[in-house]
């Protein structure tokens, strides 16, 4: 064999890890100084513990990498093949940690002694210790091999070599300076040799024949501590380590060794003496020369005789067998120690070994056979090569089997068998293929006959598998009949139906990996592929055979119902397939005929089965290799085609050609277009059948044909020959539109559809005949299938382009005729579909019409408008509707958009504000899908395949409308300001869309315009006295808000593009704003500036680099702040912090008063933001930095410096617990309740407990509202807290709250209620009760009782259920409550279902609130009726008029609103809570939110839910049921 080194997984990766780490060392050392985060230096340890592992693979020079490789490389692949990877990689850590945290602490304890600095920063690294353990481990496995030098000049035992290296780092570390290395090499030794010594566990060689006895540590006297040293230093070692050996037994630290330990070591110690360590050098290598042959050829002979004499005595005597040797001694050959207590076999590509476990007599057996070859090998001195253990095990196997008597010796057959299975994957293909008769003659008895026991066969079939694997094609060309690798494939063939499911799963891996194999050949398949196929067909028409004849005899059928023979025989057919490249080609139709006639079986599992073989087929001919085979396969697959009245059949071998032609597309791309209009023809044909699945299943056939076999070069450049195929395609989808296929039209339509979206642009002209007669089926008034042809209509609009479908279907709506009916249908359906069109379509179609109709609309001078001008009206909208799908990718938005089209929108904007959406919608739409474009990471090809348009087209685009950015801002901002708040948020992502692409210079300008305004608009809107103070501007929804509001809007909305050096006069604006109370909404929408700042980059750095100015802002506007500007100065405070740097940490506690207070907030939102923002605060404190308390208000200007951190944060929350106000209080405690929840895994138990204490004189409180704070602290306390920790506090806890549990105020009863609940789940229920006082345990034991009768009622329930599915008498479980977070959940949620009114109630006895006192059990149900209109029970809104409580009427007094309307009448809701008043929210992206939001966009779309205007009815009329 040629010369190979197998390196183990673990020693591998840690060779990679060395060299990894030796590298990134010297990188960090001379490039970045940072070499502490690989090397071990004592003072920065703790800040990278990673270094005690990695310390140990830093090198320093090439000269020890070198020397560390050798040392993993050559020790490590021997004691990971003698112990194992698992046993391997425990000394490797246990040697790489504890050696370089003792190095560590001796350095910390010298520098602790003599105050050098030196020895703190000293680098510990390198693989001394590693050394140092692996000559120890070496000590112990080999201890008497002799290593030469220097051919023979030297002479040195390997258990010398740990006593002369402890020596020579002795010296080098005294003389040197090497002091690390000395105190690594000391170390190292001692933990490896106390590790093996007393702790290892190893195998019991002793009692290796029954595999159970295992060792812990080494006692043999050969590893004892003095053994380490030379003779003459012997004694005295000894008597030292003698002492301290029984000082450490006395203090029973050790176990001391028995005699029988000692003497079971020994025998072992003896065992492994008689090893060595294996070469590295001459592995695999051959014996060229014939004298070397013949030399082998008799020492063979002589070793064969002894090794039959060894295994005789060994089986004859097998109660006492010879020790073993724990692994063998060739790891060239196995990668991994064979073992008898386990059934290895090595994979053909794989390096692991998967184990089994097997009987105990095997497992004796297989040791005694492995012992005998071992020791003959090594008695005959030879080499231990796979060629050596495959020719003693080939002739154990002649002994045990006979061709001519059969298992001589079936214990035997079967554990050589399977040594010989192992072998046989390293033997060299030469000699297997010279032993294969042989071989295959001894293994015939084992696989043929019927007493074989499976791990015989399963053994046998690998070794067949290795056999096949290695001949070559002449040896498969040998006839069936002669003892030829056919004839063993042939033997696989059968086993593979075996009805034992390992030896079936066995032998089918065998087939794959010897067809997966083929011999060098020009022939696509392998040689014995022909054979494989006809062999499994044979089996599968023979399962088959059997099956109907059982069918016929009358059998019931439901006895076998899954047909094992059928299915076992279809697997091997699938394992064939999968393995040789899809089928033979010679046999692929006489399995698709089989195939078919199984599919239509009334067994669905056979049905399944064959569908998936199917699949298998197709998916193994998807390469280009076995591709070839294919078209075969699809032409046998047409021709069996079913008859058209075959409803069984047809359905499947449509679906089959569908997937096969899918499969074909991908190999073959052109080929099958070329193929396409004749399978487009052939399956259309189905859909002319009377059963509704065949038609159901060629409508699915022919979607699939359409999107996967039109490739995309036949519709971006189409050749002439590709034309007329795409023609012939159309021509057949038009001929599916005749009577003929009436029946199936609404499958037709979705084909249709797909025709369009498969043609794209080039369905027109070949489609247009499509699109009208689907037209001309929509205009009739009896036809059914209105919603599908506007389906297929909206396709057609987006393949083709709505002028090319009103070419064909005009709308004649200006001028109608009664022989050219109207089509006002179509333009709802234009409005969903039109994208990606020729915007100047819309100018020359829509625009002249929409004149004509509003002329309509003008004339009229009634004095009511008629329902004529309704309609007209109508049709207006639902014209301008059509502009946002023309903007959406216009084709020629350079040449259409002109300066007369933008003066169109703009008077449009100005004068019709019912138009405005729409265009403000369509001008957005221009921007952001152009913007989309340039942003997409696709490829031209399909961008132009799915736009038409290229990334830098999208760019002129962009451009273009940039040089129109400025006119149409300054439009949209004068239409801004004529706009109700509640209307302004699509005007706003408008403006929003065009700031993305107007030039920087435009926008200075355009903000300095805007600015000025504001700032004027400012000054004359200030009041002037006192009584315009006292009466603050709050804008209403019905009149227009004051210019500074809507100027302000502006602003923000700009800042985000506005350039760096417009941002002083920004802060200028800004901070002139937050300093005045007197206009609340101003000043709000001035505080929602900096968080929309913060998201831009720029602003963000601006931020950064003015914080302290914006610090010194937000602390002189504190006292001025309004109540509805809070929750928005919150947002602002959260960035300032999120941009605080470490000096400046003073402002935390200068604003942490303001956020404390915030938690006690009414507006839900405020307080949400003071909860976020204290837990922000936090976290920003967690990060560390000075706090500088001078610079604090209200603090001494001598005041210390502090440093920040956790500890420091909680101190300052807790200084609001001495205010002088309850509410001040009650705020402290809130605040500690959250931040509590938030770090209690970070706080250190001592403050937890000082925290917790503290809390005890507040819920004593006399204010309920401290008291209702200090609830919720305790019951975040009793949920998160540590339960040992809680656990003693409890007995102060519950008598404090059962002072509560009788207040029914404020809910304070039930809060105690939750949190006892909380409490007796946690600590349990005995020592809350022993914790609670004598007057108040009834309520303790009502709490118990309520809940045990909660969980019977909650079974019975259940159980109920499950008698009696949909019982009306059982209660639907309530739907558990929802909470934002976790902490509002822990605060505010409950495991009970009760509530307050329960608790009401309820009384003291425990009565239950839910059991019937004197009425029905059965809920009463009310239905709200309006007196002016019956209630219809038919209508699925019915349901929100249905109430379990009764309806009270409200005695109001005539002509009293309590509501406010605005000049339309629309309800104006939420108007004093301080946040509905703005209507100008913007995200991130420039989109508008809020439920305003959602109101005007649900007004403007009559296809979002609501008709426009509520004057309609032309919509209703065409929309309706009726249309």
């Amino acid at each position: 064999m040629q010369w190979r080194i197998n390196i183990p997984p673990l020693t591998k990766a840690l060779l990679a890890l060395l060299i990894a780490c030796s590298i990134s060392y010297q990188a960090l050392w001379y490039g970045l100084g940072y070499q502490h985060y690989l090397a071990l230096i004592p003072q920065w340890a703790l800040f990278a513990p990673w270094v005690y592992f990695t310390a140990t693979y830093s090198e320093q020079n090439v000269i020890t990498i070198l020397i560390a490789g050798a040392t993993l490389l050559y020790g490590g692949k021997y004691l990971e093949r003698a112990w194992g990877s698992r046993e391997f990689g425990k000394f490797i850590l246990l040697i790489t940690l504890v050696p370089n945290f003792a190095a560590s602490l001796v350095y910390v304890l010298l520098f602790a002694i003599s105050q050098n600095d030196d020895l703190a920063l000293v680098v510990i690294q390198g693989s001394v210790a590693l050394q140092a353990a692996f000559l120890v481990a070496f000590k112990q496995l080999v201890p008497e091999h002799t290593v030469t030098i220097l051919k023979g000049a030297i002479q040195i035992r390997v258990k010398h070599f740990p006593a002369i290296f402890l020596v020579a780092n002795t010296l080098s570390g005294v003389i040197l300076g090497t002091d690390t290395a000395l105190v690594l090499a000391w170390v190292g030794f001692m933990t490896s040799w106390t590790y093996l010594r007393f702790y290892k566990y190893q195998l019991d060689l002793a009692s290796a024949s029954t595999g159970q006895s295992q060792l812990r540590g080494d006692a043999s006297e050969t590893f004892a501590f003095a053994c380490f040293w030379p003779d003459m230093v012997q004694p005295p070692v000894v008597a030292i380590a003698d002492g301290i050996y029984n000082a450490l037994v006395a203090l029973r630290i050790c176990t001391p060794f028995s005699a029988e330990d000692i003497e079971t070591s020994n025998e072992q110690a003896n065992a492994r003496g008689q090893g060595g360590l294996p070469s590295l050098l001459n592995q695999g290598a051959r014996r060229g020369e014939n004298s070397r042959r013949d030399e082998a050829e008799r020492r063979r002979a002589i070793a064969l005789k002894a090794l039959d004499q060894r295994l005789h005595e060994a089986t004859s005597n097998r109660q006492t067998p010879a020790p073993l040797s724990a692994s063998v001694p060739a790891p060239e050959l196995m990668n991994s120690q064979i073992s008898p207590e386990a059934d290895v076999r090595p994979k053909q590509n794989e390096p692991s070994l998967k184990v089994h476990p097997v009987p105990k007599a095997s497992k004796s057996t297989r040791a005694v056979v492995l012992t005998a070859v071992e020791d003959t090998l090594r008695d005959q001195k030879c080499d231990n090569s796979p060629t050596a253990y495959f020719a003693a095990l080939l002739a154990l196997l002649s002994q045990s089997v006979s061709p001519s008597d059969g298992l001589v010796n079936k214990e035997l057959a079967t554990s050589v068998v399977y040594l010989l299975d192992i072998v046989t994957s390293y033997v060299s293909a030469p000699l297997l293929r010279s032993k294969f008769s042989q071989i295959l003659s001894n293994l015939a008895p084992a696989l043929s006959s019927q007493d074989v026991e499976a791990p015989l066969v399963r053994s046998s079939i690998g070794c067949l598998e290795s056999l096949l694997i290695a001949q070559d094609t002449a040896a498969w060309a040998l006839p069936q009949s002669q003892t030829s690798p056919r004839k063993a494939i042939f033997g696989l063939l059968t086993l593979s139906v075996h009805h034992k499911p390992k030896v079936r799963k066995r032998s089918q891996d065998a087939i794959t990996n010897v067809l997966k194999n083929p011999p060098p050949s020009p022939s696509l398949d392998h040689p014995a592929a022909d054979l494989c196929a006809e062999t499994a067909l044979r089996t599968l028409k023979e399962a088959m055979t059997m099956s109907n004849t059982k069918k016929r005899r009358g059998r019931d059928p439901r006895q076998e119902p899954h047909q094992p023979g059928i299915i076992h025989a279809l697997q091997l057919v699938r394992t064939i397939a999968s393995a040789s490249g899809g089928w033979s080609a010679k046999k692929i139709e006489s399995l698709c005929t089989i195939l078919m006639e199984i599919s239509k079986s009334s067994n669905e599992y056979l049905t399944i089965a064959a569908f998936d073989l199917f699949e298998t087929l197709f998916v193994g001919m998807a390469d280009e290799f076995s591709s070839a085979k294919l078209p075969r396969l699809l032409e046998a697959i047409s021709t069996l085609r079913p008859s058209e009245n075959d409803s069984q059949l047809l359905p499947p071998w449509i679906a089959v050609v569908s997937r096969g032609y899918d499969v074909f597309a991908q190999v073959a791309p052109e080929e099958t277009f070329q193929k396409l209009p004749q399978l487009f023809e052939m399956t259309t044909g189905f859909l002319a059948a009377s059963s509704h699945n065949v038609r159901v299943s060629a409508s699915e056939c022919l979607i699939s044909l359409l999107v996967n076999c039109i490739p995309n070069n036949a519709i971006l450049e189409p050749s002439p020959s590709d034309e007329k195929i795409l023609e012939r395609l159309a021509n057949s989808a038009i001929e599916l539109l005749s009577v003929k296929y009436q029946a199936a039209w609404i499958e037709i339509f979705n084909v249709e559809a797909t025709l369009f979206e498969a043609l794209k642009w080039r369905s027109s002209p070949l489609a247009n005949n499509i699109v009208k007669t689907i037209g001309e089926l929509r205009g009739n008034d009896s036809f059914m299938g209105k919603k599908e042809a506007d389906f297929v209509l909206g396709k057609a609009i987006e393949a083709m382009g709505p002028q090319v479908v009103l070419e064909t279907l005009p709308l004649n709506l200006s001028k109608p005729r009664l022989s050219d009916p109207g089509r006002a249908w179509l333009l709802p359906v234009l409005r969903d579909h039109v994208r990606n069109t020729n915007l100047a379509h819309f100018r020359t179609e829509f625009v002249p019409l929409s004149e004509v109709m509003f002329q309509k609309v003008l004339d009229d001078n009634g004095p009511e408008k008629s329902m004529e001008i309704k309609i007209f009206e109508t049709i207006v909208q639902q014209i301008w509707s059509l502009l946002p799908g023309y903007c959406n990718l216009p084709l020629d938005l350079v040449s259409a958009f002109d300066q007369s089209f933008a003066e169109l929108l703009a008077n449009l904007l100005y004068r019709q504000t019912e138009l405005r959406p729409d265009i403000c919608r369509a001008l957005q739409s221009l921007v952001e899908t152009n913007q989309k474009i340039q942003t997409e990471e696709a490829t031209e090809q399909l961008l132009l395949l799915t736009t038409r348009m290229t990334k830098d087209d999208a760019q002129k685009n962009l451009e273009h409308l940039a040089s129109f950015a400025g006119n149409l801002l300054a439009v949209l901002f004068n239409v801004y300001n004529e706009t109700l708040p509640q209307y302004r948020g699509y005007i706003l992502q408008c403006i929003n869309a065009f700031l993305s692409i107007t030039p920087s210079q435009e926008l200075q300008e355009t903000f300095d315009r805007v600015n000025a305004k504001f700032k004027s608009a400012l000054n004359e809107a200030m009041p002037q006295n006192h009584s315009d103070k006292s009466r603050p501007n709050q804008p209403s929804s019905s009149h227009m808000p004051p210019a500074t509001h809507s100027l302000m809007d502006l602003i923000i909305t700009l800042s985000i593009y506005l350039p760096v050096s417009s941002y002083l006069s920004l802060f200028t604006t800004t901070s002139q704003i937050l300093h005045q109370a007197h206009d609340p909404q101003l000043q709000k929408k001035a505080y929602k500036l900096l968080p929309r700042l913060a998201k831009s980059p720029n602003a963000a750095s601006a931020l950064c680099d003015r914080t302290s100015d914006l610090q010194a802002l937000l602390l002189s506007s504190a006292s001025s702040v309004s109540v509805p500007a809070r929750r928005d100065r919150l947002a602002t405070l959260a960035v300032a912090i999120e941009h605080l740097p470490s000096s400046d940490l003073h402002f935390i506690p200068s604003v942490l008063p303001e956020v404390v207070i915030a938690t006690k907030e009414v507006n839900e939102k405020a307080r949400s933001a003071a909860f976020d923002l204290l837990v922000l605060m936090g976290q920003r404190m967690k990060t560390g930095g000075t706090i500088e308390q001078s610079r604090i208000p209200h603090m001494a200007s001598d005041a210390p410096v502090a440093e920040a951190g956790l500890d420091e944060f909680f101190t300052m929350v807790s200084a609001g617990l001495v205010g002088s106000t309850p509410h001040m209080v009650s705020a402290s405690v809130t605040a500690l309740t959250r931040i509590l929840y938030e770090f209690k895994s970070e706080l250190s138990n001592q403050l937890i407990e000082n925290l917790v204490s503290t809390m005890d004189p507040f819920l004593t409180s006399n204010s309920r509202e401290i008291v209702r704070s200090c609830l919720g602290f305790t019951k975040v306390a009793v949920i998160s807290l540590p339960e040992e920790l809680m656990r003693p506090r409890l007995e102060n806890l519950i008598p404090a709250l059962m002072a509560w549990s009788r207040e029914h105020k404020a809910r304070f009863r039930s809060k105690v209620k939750h949190i006892l609940e909380r409490a007796m789940r946690r600590f349990g229920y005995e020592a809350v009760e022993q914790c609670c006082p004598e007057q108040d345990r009834k309520f303790v034991h009502n709490i118990r009782k309520t809940k045990e009768r909660r969980k019977r009622r909650k079974e019975a329930a259940a159980a109920t259920a499950a008698v009696t599915e949909g019982n009306v008498g059982v209660e639907e479980p309530r739907r558990k409550r929802r909470f934002e977070s976790e902490y509002d959940k822990a605060v505010y949620g409950s495991d009970s279902s009760e509530t307050a009114s329960e608790d009401a109630a309820e009384g003291e006895d425990g009565v239950d609130a839910d059991e019937p006192r004197g009425r029905a059990k059965g809920r009463q149900a009310y239905i709200m009726e309006d007196p002016d209109e019956p209630l219809d029970l038919l209508d699925r809104k019915a349901l929100g008029n249905i109430s379990s409580s009764k309806p009270v009427k409200l005695n109001r007094a005539p002509g009293k609103r309590r509501v406010k309307t605005d000049v339309d009448g629309r309800l104006i809701l939420g108007e004093g809570d301080g946040e509905g008043e703005d209507a100008m929210v913007i995200d991130g992206d420039g989109s508008v939110s809020g439920s305003k939001k959602s109101k005007m966009e649900a007004e403007r779309e009559p296809g979002d839910g609501t008709l426009e205007g509520g004057t309609n009815a032309y919509v209703e009329a065409i929309r309706g049921r009726d249309a």
